[in-house]
């Protein structure tokens, strides 16, 4: 991923993505001129009641990328794996954590905390999606039913599809327990790949003190990457963000770093109209 500024704006865009022509995309950056720039007040899993600085961010990040705030779809994260089709402006997806749309003019929105937030895109058939893909979502194989829904609903076709997983707390930072793990190796192909066991001597001595589970470290981006090539995408079409939101405290907020405290950055991605051209 790169940075960008524009109106203001600091944010990451997905180099594999930012060539595609109609394609509007970017991840919010927490720390801005102005000050604080935080989504978590708006029709997440998080939802509050819609602060007028969350409607003023909303406001400033689609100005950024030329999308319109007044359409933009938002689904109520659950951590779960249902995959919502978005066919007109307005809709109201309600509970899912994947979106996808072939509707031009209609951004899709998620938000995180150290959950990666996945955006695929055909820039043949001009379908978007995109996915929250924490633990719960990765084990149940969001990214895999997003593909699929995106090639069995709008026409996608995953081979030549492009995708960029967002930033996500880290392997070596993401600490699980045996329940967890049990369901990684229940779930995901190869999992072996995808954990080791924690053998730092203070971090067992704490977890025998406390009673708990033996510590694992998940990699959740890579798991992710692997759903996706196995449903069709080439390794060399899903570019990882390379950002850990439990290291970079500036940019980042972190639900496992900040607690209930924690803000959210924005994933908005959206399919620019088609321009007119006279004469």
């Amino acid at each position: 991923m790169r940075e960008v500024k524009k109106c203001g704006i600091r944010h990451l865009v997905f180099e594999g993505l930012s060539g595609c022509r109609r394609l509007r995309h970017g991840v919010s950056l927490r720390r801005q001129e102005f000050g604080e720039f935080d989504f978590s007040r708006g029709k997440s899993e998080q939802a509050g009641d819609g602060s007028d600085q969350c409607s003023s961010n909303l406001n400033r990040f689609c100005q950024a990328l030329e999308l319109d705030e007044k359409s933009v779809v938002q689904a109520r994260q659950v951590h779960g794996a249902k995959i919502a089709v978005i066919e007109e402006a307005g809709q109201e997806p309600g509970l899912a954590d994947g979106l996808c749309t072939k509707i031009a003019g209609v951004p899709l929105m998620m938000v995180g905390a150290d959950c990666p937030l996945v955006v695929v895109f055909d820039p043949i058939v001009q379908v978007l999606g995109m996915a929250h893909a924490g633990w719960r979502g990765t084990v149940e194989q969001i990214v895999r039913r997003l593909v699929e829904t995106m090639a069995d609903k709008l026409q996608g076709r995953p081979e030549q599809m492009l995708a960029g997983i967002g930033p996500g707390i880290c392997r070596k930072c993401f600490m699980v327990g045996e329940d967890v793990i049990t369901e990684v190796m229940n779930n995901l192909a190869e999992a072996e790949q995808l954990i080791q066991p924690i053998d730092n001597p203070a971090v067992q001595e704490v977890q025998s003190v406390r009673g708990g589970q033996r510590r694992w470290n998940f990699d959740l981006a890579r798991a992710n990457q692997k759903q996706l090539m196995a449903v069709g995408l080439a390794k060399e079409n899903i570019e990882l963000s390379g950002c850990c939101t439990f290291e970079q405290i500036v940019e980042f907020p972190s639900y496992r770093r900040d607690g209930k405290s924690a803000g959210r950055w924005a994933l908005i991605a959206g399919l620019a109209k088609k321009t007119k051209i006279n004469g």
